[in-house]
């Protein structure tokens, strides 16, 4: 808090001060004017003794023997005669002539100062003096109190500007966070809607296959059954499904929609579709199945297989990708910017995404 001094003790120490000044100024006017009195009486009690004359013919001279008072006493006593005076003649223009008497006058000097009263002028000088220096040093604390009071409200503000400027910039920084979060979840949509038609696809490639596995083991049935209208039946049945497998594929391909949720739906799908098949199969055909059935067979399972493989390399290029792009967090940031100032946010954001890919690697 700022000290202040106390009004009544400043008004008390100039009254003191001011009236120091002003008794030591008479004291020294007294001491020249007893010395300017001292000088004259010498002069004039020299000029005396010696009878000297004043030019207008006056004697200044005069009686300054010492006698004895009158009456018997113990003690003898010495007395100085009077003073000597000097009787000035004056003549005007019309000849008229004016004494002036001059009467000179010993000076005295003043009783010296006791004991006691020098000590209380000391005690007064060394409580002006005292008085003086506290005086000069509450001011010079006020001067400095009041720098060290402007200094800190400008670096309060410079703070206040400082930390205005960085939530401004965090502001923006989050709502690019948040647009980014956004167009990563629109595109995650879009790529979960890909997969889906993906899935659906290979679902109905997976029917179409299921559908001519069937038909095969029908047309074997119907070979010797001798029946060639259903044999024909069946043969443009199983043109029609290899057909539009064909076209199927061919989507696939162009599309080239391979991902690790379609593939785990289409491994799904092909498991779900190839035991029931299987087992209707040899229901139907008995023990055995046809050479064009076991062909289908093998090639779902090279495919399913496939699939899973690339299931898992997708997975796993999935999860370093989710561990490179981690979003860094709100309050790492702003501590980043509390300790670094200098940094800038896309800078923090940075060094924040690095801390925490390494504890998430960790």
């Amino acid at each position: 808090m700022e000290r202040r001094l106390p009004f009544p003790f400043l008004l008390f120490s100039l009254f003191i001060s001011n009236t120091f000044l002003q008794s030591v100024a008479v004291e020294c006017a007294l001491a020249a004017q007893q010395q300017q009195q001292q000088q004259l009486s010498v002069s004039a009690a020299a000029a005396a003794a010696r009878g000297v004359r004043t030019p207008w013919g006056v004697s200044a001279a005069g009686d300054s023997t010492l006698h004895a008072p009158e009456g018997s006493s113990d003690h003898f006593l010495l007395q100085r005669a009077p003073q000597p005076s000097v009787h000035l003649k004056v003549v005007d223009f019309n000849g008229n002539v004016s004494e002036i008497p001059i009467e000179f006058q010993e000076a005295q000097l003043q009783q010296r100062r006791s004991f006691w009263g020098d000590v209380a002028a000391n005690g007064l000088a060394l409580f002006l003096a005292s008085a003086c220096i506290i005086l000069a040093k509450e001011l010079l604390n006020w001067i400095s109190s009041r720098r060290h009071k402007r200094r800190e409200v400008e670096r309060k503000e410079a703070a206040a500007r400082r930390r205005a400027a960085l939530s401004s910039q965090l502001a923006a920084a989050d709502e690019q966070l948040q647009q980014l979060e956004q167009q990563q979840q629109q595109q995650q949509q879009q790529q979960q809607q890909q997969l889906a038609a993906a899935a659906d696809q290979r679902a109905a490639s997976l029917a179409l296959r299921r559908l001519l596995q069937q038909l095969d083991s029908y047309r074997e049935e119907i070979k010797e059954m001798d029946s060639p209208a259903l044999l024909a039946y069946v043969e443009s049945l199983l043109i029609a499904a290899t057909e539009q497998l064909q076209q199927q594929q061919q989507q696939q391909r162009g599309s080239g929609l391979s991902s690790a949720a379609a593939a785990a739906a289409a491994a799904a799908a092909a498991a779900a579709a190839l035991r029931p098949s299987k087992t209707e199969a040899q229901q139907q055909r008995g023990e055995g199945a046809g050479p064009a059935g076991r062909s289908l067979d093998l090639e779902a399972e090279t495919e399913l297989q496939q699939e899973q493989q690339q299931q898992q390399q997708q997975q796993q290029q999935r999860q370093q990708q989710q561990q490179q792009q981690r979003k860094p967090d709100m309050e790492l940031v702003q501590a980043l910017l509390q300790q670094q100032p200098h940094l800038s946010p896309r800078e923090a954001i940075q060094k924040a995404t690095e801390i925490a890919n390494g504890a998430g690697s960790r």
